[in-house]
């Protein structure tokens, strides 16, 4: 054998006692499964934001609009599209964030129970129900945030009802205060998500070992946003 294949044959030694030497511990699999979780359902409605965002934008942009009104109607019907699947996307990742949510935290107080110290069983049971009543309000903000989007849905159909079957200038005109109601309910939209977000940075932040930035959005980490949800 060359001197050349023995080094290799040592290395890829190497690397295999140092991989066998490396055992994974279920419990803590399990945190960071759930940490990858609540971080891809923080992503996801982020991106849901920027939606409701655009939507909003592109009904500015109607409003604005001098010349013909059936570019900028047509654009705004398509990001009223991208809303509806984002409020469906919302719905789901709910229903699944909470199956999964009982899954682990059952399993953890399983864990915990085999415990065999009696001050440190019952601070473990502590933190277990702090972990859990993180995750119960979590679904709440859910359930918040899906009514904001079935509200601001209703306001975007009704407008694009009304528009399609009169779009010109006086009709436009007369849509004002709806159009403005409309606005508003965006607002509310975005806002239930960005303190959603925030309970999902501080519980995956509590189960992870290292803490994600707190600064992925304009204005989601404000300390009055924090002072709401203690």
């Amino acid at each position: 054998m060359t001197a050349g294949k023995s080094i290799l044959w040592v290395a890829m030694g190497l690397t295999l006692m140092a991989t066998g030497c490396r055992s994974s511990d279920p419990a803590l699999d399990r945190s960071e499964q759930a940490v990858t979780l609540l971080v891809d359902k923080r992503k996801t409605l982020l991106d849901g934001e920027q939606t409701v965002s655009s939507s909003q934008n592109a009904l500015q942009v109607l409003q604005q609009t001098a010349g013909d009104l059936r570019p900028a109607f047509d654009a705004f019907q398509k990001e009223i599209d991208n809303v509806r699947k984002e409020a469906d996307r919302a719905r789901a990742e709910a229903a699944e964030l909470r199956a999964r949510a009982i899954a682990y935290c059952t399993a953890r107080q399983s864990d915990v129970s085999t415990i065999s110290n009696d001050n440190m069983r019952k601070t473990a049971e502590t933190r277990t129900a702090q972990v859990r009543d993180s995750y119960e309000h979590i679904d709440a903000l859910y359930t918040d945030v899906n009514a904001a989007y079935a509200a601001y849905l209703r306001n975007l159909n009704d407008l694009q009802t009304y528009l399609a079957n009169e779009l010109n200038y006086p009709a436009l005109h007369s849509a004002q205060p709806w159009v403005a109601e409309s606005q508003a309910s965006g607002e509310s939209l975005r806002s239930s998500i960005r303190l959603l977000t925030i309970e999902l940075n501080k519980t995956s932040n509590r189960l992870s070992p290292v803490p994600l930035p707190a600064t992925d959005g304009p204005g989601l980490y404000s300390p009055e946003a924090y002072a709401r949800l203690k």
